[in-house]
């Protein structure tokens, strides 16, 4: 184990039951595709393996020199047998079928990419900055594992979205997650740094890092080129269209 700040970086051999699970878990094809992509498997899966939950889906994050194009086009070109089931602004969701009677959500996430520390740093609670690699193994937060052993949610005070946490929080919560105040005080202060300014960092911001929140009320407000001038003014904006009878949400792809 090697130390890198608050992180620890372990090889694949120091966790071969986990190491064994994921490499069985997403097959042969497109274990060969992580490789030659350089991709990483970061966040939710690696907190339900570790947390003996069941996986929902893959989350694939682009190493620092990958592009997110070609990445995308490689994999709809490969020989991994898959269907696009939703391609948005932050991610791209495939149903991928690594074996007979098989079915894996696999989300090659788009907002945040580089080195697997940097990925992690941006992610929101610490029982979720885990990480897998076939070439550089397990990166955990130091206090990953303690934190999902009690099932605590602690806030990463550098995290990116964290409007999209607080629409991620009452799934945790239903899950037997606990928050604490000072976290909630944490929480609700990240949120007031956010700047939603424009089309673009409303989407990044609202739809989360890797969901499909507000998917249709953006895009009508995107035809009808809405525009505001404060966070006010924008939930002025989004009431309208509620009231109008626009669809709000969708379900989120990932569990």
């Amino acid at each position: 184990m090697i130390q890198v700040g608050d992180f620890y970086l372990y090889d694949r051999n120091e966790f071969t039951f986990e190491d064994k699970l994921i490499c069985n878990m997403i097959g042969k094809e497109l274990l060969d595709f992580i490789k030659r992509g350089g991709l990483c498997v970061a966040g939710g899966t690696l907190r339900s393996i570790f947390g003996r939950e069941k996986v929902s889906d893959i989350d694939l994050y682009l190493g620092n020199s990958t592009e997110f194009s070609k990445t995308y086009l490689g994999f709809d070109a490969s020989s991994v047998p898959h269907k696009l089931l939703l391609d948005s602004s932050n991610a791209a969701t495939f149903e991928v079928y690594p074996g007979t009677n098989r079915v894996m959500i696999v989300q090659f996430i788009k907002v945040i990419s580089g080195l697997v520390i940097d990925i992690l740093s941006e992610f929101d609670f610490t029982i979720c900055m885990a990480a897998w690699s076939p070439f550089s193994g397990f990166t955990f937060h130091k206090d990953f594992l303690r934190h999902l052993a009690s099932k605590s949610l602690v806030i990463n005070t550098q995290c990116k979205y964290p409007l999209a946490t607080i629409a991620r929080l009452p799934k945790y919560l239903s899950r037997g997650f606990k928050i604490s105040g000072i976290d909630l005080v944490k929480l609700g202060i990240l949120c007031t740094k956010v700047n939603l300014k424009d089309m673009s960092e409303a989407k990044k911001h609202l739809m989360g890092i890797d969901i499909a929140y507000l998917t249709a009320l953006f895009s009508q407000m995107e035809k009808d080129g809405c525009i505001w001038s404060s966070p006010m003014e924008l939930i002025g904006v989004i009431e309208r269209y509620i009231n109008n009878g626009v669809e709000v949400e969708r379900e989120e792809v990932n569990g």
